[in-house]
């Protein structure tokens, strides 16, 4: 929604987005340039499930309904706990809602479980209490949160260049007060996210804050690629080129030793 609602139409110049979103952009022929990762994640997403066990077993899901945001990294997350509890697609059934709508589709008892996140995690709590189950999988699922633009003009040497490089001076900036003042921090994610301590406590425990450019994005995109053509509607689709999609101007400019992908770092030896 960040993409097609801000960016692709026009009404953004600069987004933050998932990086399967991104990915799956690219495959459809939308032009984009990734500027940096602001975060990444051990877990940033949860399965949840009302009246489940303390701990998680492969049965909550076998033969269940189970609501989720179509194509999305909340989708993507499902697949990847499918795999790793060994479960196929075909052990449950899997439905697509608006993610503002899944909250509502569990309470409704359309479906009986979700694959969420936050804020709507602890909005199921405030309705339901606390006899749900939420399950997360660290490192299931290492999502990367991107700085997204259109392609800059004239490869970004113009003014374009210069508001990307200040966009990415001020993460980095931010970054630097999240890890000097955790507490506030915190509070800044309870305030505006309408979440409890606890809940903001557990996201900034499981987020990597580190503004970047570096390998691992791209065997991730690589990964969803491959996940995205396995659905026949999506089969067909190009293969982005990720390192085309690589601007590591702006954040090469200002910090160059967080850019270690290979061929592009500014620090290698020529």
């Amino acid at each position: 929604r960040a993409l097609n609602q801000g960016l692709l139409p026009g009404v953004e110049d600069v987004r933050t987005a998932s990086d399967l979103p991104v990915v799956e952009a690219a495959m459809a022929g939308e032009s984009l340039q990734i500027h940096g990762v602001l975060q990444s994640t051990r877990s940033m997403n949860s399965l949840v499930i009302p009246g489940g066990a303390q701990k998680f077993d492969p049965s909550l899901l076998t033969g269940k309904t189970i609501g989720t945001q179509s194509f999305s990294a909340l989708h993507f997350f499902l697949h990847r706990v499918l795999v790793v509890q060994g479960l196929g697609i075909e052990d449950l059934v899997v439905e697509f809602y608006p993610i503002d709508e899944l909250v509502d589709a569990l309470i409704s008892g359309r479906v009986d479980g979700l694959s969420i996140r936050e804020p709507y995690v602890q909005e199921i709590r405030d309705i339901l209490g606390e006899g749900i189950g939420v399950y997360q999988f660290p490192w299931v699922y290492q999502q990367f949160e991107l700085l997204v633009t259109r392609p800059l003009n004239d490869g970004g040497s113009t003014t374009e260049q210069k508001v990307v490089r200040r966009v990415m001076a001020a993460l980095i900036r931010a970054e630097n007060f999240v890890h000097d003042n955790p507490e506030e921090a915190r509070d800044i994610l309870v305030r505006v996210m309408q979440i409890s301590r606890e809940s903001a406590d557990s996201i900034l425990n499981n987020t990597i804050q580190y503004v970047n450019l570096s390998q691992p994005l791209l065997g991730a995109l690589e990964s969803q690629v491959q996940w995205l053509q396995s659905f026949s509607q999506r089969s067909q689709l190009p293969h982005p080129d990720f390192l085309d999609m690589i601007n590591q101007k702006a954040l090469g400019d200002i910090q160059p030793q967080r850019v270690t992908i290979l061929g592009y770092s500014p620090m290698e030896a020529p």
